[in-house]
């Protein structure tokens, strides 16, 4: 009895394989590019909202200064209506100059 031998030929299944693997490299690089850019754009967003909270942080804080100027000083208070709403106390004149270019 003799036995046959087969050859099989794994050059295909290499072939796929190996087809397969770098159809996985370049999606999984795609997705890590993808990844990079999205952090990239995060971490600068980031920053800008950070400012942004800064900023918004001394402007708070000046407007509690003011509002506690407006609380406690009854002079301040007259200055800021006198200023903003044109109050003017009883007896006082106003004149008001017309307003020159040059």
């Amino acid at each position: 009895m003799s036995a046959k031998v087969r050859r099989v030929d794994f050059t295909r299944k290499g072939k796929w394989l190996t087809m397969l693997f770098l159809a996985f490299l370049v999606y999984f690089c795609v997705i890590m590019i993808n990844q990079q850019l999205s952090l990239r754009n995060l971490t600068s967003r980031q920053q800008e909202i950070q400012a942004d909270i800064e900023q918004f942080s001394s402007q708070n804080e000046l407007l509690k200064g003011q509002i506690e100027l407006i609380e406690t000083n009854p002079e301040y208070l007259e200055g800021l209506a006198r200023k903003e709403l044109g109050l003017v106390r009883d007896g006082e004149t106003v004149y008001i100059l017309p307003y020159n270019k040059n």
